[in-house]
């Protein structure tokens, strides 16, 4: 339970500042049967805190054979929908078929990637990291490296 209180603190970066969803927006989250459902209800809880209505649509567990097809259903569903996070865990789907790469290459939706993760991947490592504070000290060393200093 743990887990699920420490996430939220990640899951409020992912929804308000790297996809900055904004209040009425429509968001659409693809899980499967072996997602972990804790990390999508987290990320469901954050999405209606900032006024935005999301669908959680879990699909079959999809084999390497059709392992970037979406059931019709959700392809329909993605062409109305602002946002898209992919959060299964048994195939690439949600971010690697078509429909989804051609609605977020003509910029109809913004996307995020998050398959073939768990609630810890919000928790540890990178997810934890101020990459403000990276972006800064980064740019920092490009002038750096610029000026041959």
């Amino acid at each position: 339970m743990l887990d699920v209180i420490n996430s939220v603190v990640t899951a409020e970066k992912i929804v308000r500042k790297n996809l900055a969803i904004k209040p009425n927006e429509e968001v659409v989250i693809v899980a499967d049967s072996k997602s972990d459902m804790e990390f999508v209800y987290t990320l469901a809880g954050v999405i209606k805190s900032v006024g935005a209505e999301y669908t959680i649509a879990i699909m079959p567990d999809r084999d390497h054979s059709n392992a970037a097809v979406l059931p019709n259903f959700i392809n329909k569903g993605l062409e109305s929908a602002d946002v898209l996070i992919g959060l299964t865990r048994a195939s690439g789907a949600p971010c690697y078929s078509e429909v989804a790469q051609q609605l977020f290459y003509s910029g109809k939706i913004r996307s995020m990637s998050m398959v073939f993760r768990n609630l810890n991947h919000l928790t540890a490592g990178g997810a934890t990291a101020d990459y403000d504070k990276i972006a800064e000290k980064a740019s920092e060393l490009a002038s750096i490296w610029r000026e041959g200093k």
